[in-house]
């Protein structure tokens, strides 16, 4: 699943938030092992940990994406980790990976279902996300100021050198209710129809409530513990 959204931020959100975060000192080395960050994660980085304007524009991102509900919605959303920044310039990339399991530890460790990216900038040259498929398909996706991107974790993915300018993007990463790709489908489906069938016949209508009863039995039934 890919979902984009175009005008998530405004233009002057975004120019405002890179020009707080460009005042900052961007941090190189986030990594534990030192080879990975030698051969695969050739950028920079800003965390809510480095500095209180950086927490502050995580939450807010944080707050918008889990109060939105065609991101809510496709992604069955459980828990969100807190946004951190991402700076490409100068032939910065991120050579071909895939996203951590779990990530965290407070209060446990979160599975990571889908991954979350607002593009800050878009005037550079280089920088295209690479979603490389099991299936042999190679996806190129190059957002615009202020689009967002939610794409399922897992995949393999690279991010090309920037070659100019800069690639600024906040990254975050959402937990489903559901660990089953294929029972989240069925549940967005269910939920959706839910939705379709209570506007054009009410919600005291039996069979709004009996597709309701559906959705909360498969819950119960598949719901992470």
């Amino acid at each position: 699943m890919i979902l984009t959204l175009k005008n998530f931020l405004s233009a002057e959100d975004c120019d405002h938030m890179v020009s707080v975060l460009n005042a900052l000192e961007w941090q190189g080395d986030k990594n534990d092992e030192p080879e990975y960050n030698e051969l695969i994660k050739k950028h920079r980085q800003l965390g809510a940990e480095d500095s209180p304007l950086v927490n502050k524009y995580s939450s807010a991102l944080t707050e918008k994406v889990s109060s939105y509900a065609p991101i809510t919605r496709a992604t069955q959303q459980q828990a969100i980790k807190p946004f951190q920044f991402n700076c490409y310039k100068d032939g910065d990339s991120y050579e071909r990976h895939s996203d951590a399991a779990f990530m965290g530890s407070t209060p446990r460790p979160m599975r990571t279902d889908y991954t979350l990216g607002v593009f800050l900038t878009d005037n550079y040259e280089g920088g295209d996300l690479v979603l490389e498929y099991p299936s042999g398909l190679v996806e190129r996706i190059r957002g615009t100021k202020g689009s967002l991107i939610c794409y399922n974790c897992g995949v393999l993915h690279r991010v090309e050198p920037v070659t100019q300018g800069e690639r600024i993007m906040g990254i975050g990463w959402i937990e489903s209710k559901f660990r089953n790709q294929e029972e989240r489908e069925i549940a967005v489906s269910v939920e959706t129809l839910y939705d379709s069938l209570r506007t054009e016949k009410g919600l005291d209508h039996p069979h709004t409530q009996e597709l309701n009863s559906i959705y909360h039995n498969l819950c119960r039934r598949w719901q992470n513990t």
